[in-house]
């Protein structure tokens, strides 16, 4: 293993944690610095990623399990950028969990293939990260959602209902990508395999949550619930891709 490159992603780890410890004891901008500051660490670390392998190949970079906790910071940080609400920080918890499980997982690469070298998988990974990294966002600002009776209610249910929606849109591309690069790497649009099918599964939730709005009995208390299942059955699903993946043989780091 390469600790000159990996040791990056255990400096982000903490920063992203001393983030979140800023935000809970309401220090908002010393927070979103850290965050930021965390974050310029994050990319510096995957563009390293870049030669993991002692040859510059894109894997390294839009690895899932690596690529989705910059996404989520990406996205903290636009959202704070555009609503100056304090609140939003409080998503950084997701931040320093999903780099968390990173810094457990083997940091090298798979074996690339050359079908697995196209455009389209490298949009497919993109797309998919945002997609889900939003979503593990929403699953936070609905949990405050449910713990909180304040005047914060209505902003945690925004922000969660305003993640699902750029989440949705992303992970709808992450699938239509998919099917694209299915269809050029193994000559079909879907195989009824689990990964596929749980892609199937979480967007289909996330399209029931969309349409809630339009039956009276789910209130707002009612849709941050089912936001928060939501977000947990996607985190549940990725983990366990994550775990099924990790005996795979890998190779610079």
């Amino acid at each position: 293993m390469n600790v000159s490159i990996h040791i990056l992603i255990y400096i982000s780890f903490l920063i992203y944690i001393t983030s979140f410890i800023a935000i809970v004891v309401n220090k908002t901008y010393l927070s979103f610095t850290l965050l930021i500051a965390g974050f310029i660490c994050n990319t510096v670390y995957l563009i390293q990623r870049l030669n993991i392998s002692g040859y510059p190949i894109p894997h390294g970079i839009f690895d899932s399990i690596f690529f989705t906790p910059w996404a989520i910071a990406f996205s903290i940080i636009t959202l704070f950028y555009l609503y100056k609400n304090h609140t939003i920080l409080y998503a950084n918890v997701v931040l320093v969990i999903t780099i968390l499980i990173a810094i457990w997982y083997p940091k090298g690469i798979m074996v690339p293939e050359p079908h697995k070298s196209h455009v389209l998988a490298y949009t497919f990974f993109v797309t998919e990260s945002f997609g889900i990294g939003l979503f593990y966002i929403s699953g936070c600002y609905s949990l405050l959602c449910l713990l909180n009776n304040n005047n914060n209610n209505n902003d945690y249910f925004y922000f969660a209902n305003l993640s699902i929606i750029y989440g949705f849109i992303m992970y709808s591309i992450a699938q239509f990508t998919g099917a694209a690069w299915c269809y050029y790497g193994w000559g079909t649009l879907f195989k009824w395999s689990p990964r596929h099918l749980q892609s199937a599964f979480i967007w289909t939730m996330y399209v029931n949550f969309i349409h809630l709005k339009y039956i009276p009995y789910f209130n707002n208390e009612k849709k941050s619930l089912y936001a928060l299942l939501c977000s947990l059955f996607t985190f549940i699903f990725y983990l366990y891709s994550y775990i099924h993946e990790y005996t795979i043989q890998r190779i610079g780091g």
